[in-house]
């Protein structure tokens, strides 16, 4: 696993700094899904947080539900990026980077 820059490994790190940020819940939701993540094969050994595409870029990120509004969103990190089609082949991923946490209620707004 990486991380896209310095405050997101903080963050994703060191649970006192998530919680300072996004709130005890949020902070402790969030070492268990990277728990999950890190236990995972692949993305299809996912089940908790309903995981899922988000379509952002030219090829989609992944998420996954925290609580209270955020989510976890992340890339494919490899050297190569296995395609199917025009798409990510998610299963074939097993390397991810880390991008960001967000709050779906901000966007609503």
């Amino acid at each position: 696993m990486s991380f896209e820059n310095k405050e997101i490994r903080k963050i994703c790190e060191d649970e006192d700094i998530a919680t300072l940020r996004y709130g005890s819940a949020v902070a402790k939701e969030l070492q268990k899904r990277l728990a999950d993540i890190d236990a995972a094969k692949s993305v299809n050994d996912l089940i908790v947080g309903q995981p899922g595409e988000v379509f952002k870029k030219v090829y989609s990120n992944y998420k996954i539900d925290l609580c209270d509004g955020y989510r976890l969103i992340f890339c494919a990190n490899p050297v190569y990026i296995p395609l199917l089609e025009d798409k990510i082949n998610w299963p074939l991923v097993r390397r991810i980077k880390i991008l960001q946490i967000e709050n779906t209620n901000e966007q609503i707004k």
